[in-house]
């Protein structure tokens, strides 16, 4: 279920909680979505949400999503902005996409981002020992077959 809302108010309660409350767009389908819903009493919990909220401006679109600064060295951004995006890695590393590509590059090289492989010598060492040198003696060799 998405709504689009606006915060009327906020507060904090007296027990450390805190409320908003909220106006919908669509005053008839939230109507009919809460009403459904069990209210708290007493000591009886209210029904529970699992909320996500994205901002919109004034026009009722969410911003355009800033971009990422890139933050590996030149081994992950090879990995990243190509290898792992090339099919001809994915049939090399036995992978069906970009996410099993990096999978195999984070196993090989013992690390949990593929930007942790600059910088780490040993995660660099496997790469090129046991990643870089094989994939491009195995691209000579599609080549040779190719040609």
């Amino acid at each position: 279920m998405k709504l689009d809302g606006q915060l009327l108010k906020w507060a904090h309660t007296s027990n450390s909680g805190f409320t908003a409350t909220f106006t919908f767009a669509d005053e008839d389908t939230a109507r009919e979505y809460f009403q459904t819903k069990t209210l708290a009493k007493g000591k009886q919990a209210g029904q529970m949400f699992a909320i996500n909220f994205a901002e919109l401006d004034d026009f009722g679109n969410e911003p355009a999503p800033v971009p990422r600064k890139f933050q590996g060295g030149p081994i992950a951004r090879l990995l990243i902005l190509d290898w792992c995006k090339d099919p001809l890695f994915w049939e090399y590393t036995n992978s069906k996409n970009e996410q099993q590509a990096a999978h195999f590059v984070k196993i090989i090289c013992n690390v949990e981002s593929r930007n942790q492989i600059d910088g780490n010598r040993a995660a660099e060492e496997q790469f090129h020992e046991l990643i870089r040198k094989p994939y491009q003696a195995w691209l000579q060799k599609q080549e040779a077959v190719a040609a």
